[in-house]
């Protein structure tokens, strides 16, 4: 059951006991166990509550829901599940996966929000490792405007919270993970936002977790900066500005785009080069639609000069594609 309005800021490493694993969810908890040598081997795996990692490396999924609102029996369940599975082939695997949103198209109380989000499980599923989902629009009323804390929780956000947060042993959906280098060479954290469940209480608990200092900062929102009818976009664009952060991962638009690096957005917006929009994972695209259309995913890999590789994915190759960029730990764009 959700702590409504409860606010707990841990990023510490071990300031927080890490929730059991959840049943299906693989047996690798993320922490090394020992060799025949005596020597415990750099983890790759990362615990649902954060932890230690050999490679920075994970990918990212977005937007995956039928065209139609409650059309149970076209959800992208094929996309979504070639998705998963590539993601869980490559070498090496990444250590989690991050998604910016809408995983349904259900009217709330309706129960097709049980079946849709249960659809996107079992995809889920076939990654062993974490995966750190953020809140859309679809998981409040459906409308971009839609703001959750101001109401009782729909069936949306209540489904989302049990089959997808849950997993994770998360409660609200807003959190941070935090991440370190196995070997100490660096520092990262996860903040997810839920800016279609904003509040006073949020606002506060962002400010504190961008400020824990780390050298890698990983923002997710479902809604990209342009959208402002989202009640904690702007707010939480405005506490982001105060805090440096390395990469602003979003969706809600039905394509990959980095808005920066991409002809039509760059002339209609003043995007920043740290914002990587991720929404093509299986929700067909709609009239208005721009980026690359093939579905897939981002994959976003640390570099030996501590830089980080960014590189979209296609789902049916499971093999590089389009848009491609590297960028600092500070989110400039890199040399």
């Amino acid at each position: 059951m959700r702590s409504w309005r409860i606010v707990v800021v841990c990023l510490a490493l071990g300031a927080c006991g890490s929730p059991a694993r959840p049943a299906g969810a693989g047996s690798d908890s993320g922490v090394a166990s020992a060799s025949p040598s005596g020597q415990s081997p750099a983890p790759t795996t990362l615990a649902p509550a954060g932890g230690k990692l050999a490679l920075l490396r994970f990918a990212v999924v977005g937007d995956t829901r039928p065209y139609t609102q409650d059309d149970n029996a076209n959800y992208p369940v094929q996309t979504i599940t070639t998705i998963y599975r590539d993601i869980a082939a490559l070498s090496p695997q990444p250590a989690f996966v991050i998604t910016t949103g809408d995983y349904q198209y259900a009217t709330p109380g309706s129960g097709n929000s049980k079946v849709q989000v249960g659809d996107y499980v079992s995809a889920m599923t076939l990654f062993p490792g974490p995966v750190f989902a953020a809140m859309g629009n679809h998981e409040c009323n459906g409308w971009t405007s839609s703001n959750c804390a101001d109401n009782p929780p729909t069936t949306n956000l209540a489904e989302f919270e049990s089959q997808i947060l849950g997993r994770i042993g998360q409660t609200n959906p807003y959190y941070a993970i935090p991440i370190q280098a196995a070997d100490g060479s660096w520092t990262a954290k996860i903040v997810v936002i839920a800016a279609n469940d904003w509040d006073q209480a949020q606002a506060t608990w962002l400010s504190q977790a961008m400020a824990q200092p780390t050298d890698y900062t990983f923002v997710v929102r479902h809604e990209p900066s342009s959208y402002t009818t989202a009640p904690g976009v702007s707010p939480s664009d405005a506490i982001l500005a105060k805090q440096p952060y390395t990469l602003l991962l979003t969706g809600h638009k039905h394509s990959y785009i980095h808005p920066a690096t991409d002809s039509y957005e760059a002339s209609n917006c003043q995007c920043d080069f740290r914002e990587l929009i991720v929404g093509n994972g299986g929700v067909p695209p709609k009239s208005g639609d721009i980026g690359t259309m093939d579905y897939g995913f981002a994959l976003i890999d640390r570099q030996s000069d501590g830089t980080l590789s960014v590189q979209q994915y296609n789902y049916q190759s499971n093999a590089p594609e389009g848009d491609a960029f590297r960028i600092t730990p500070d989110g400039k764009q890199a040399q």
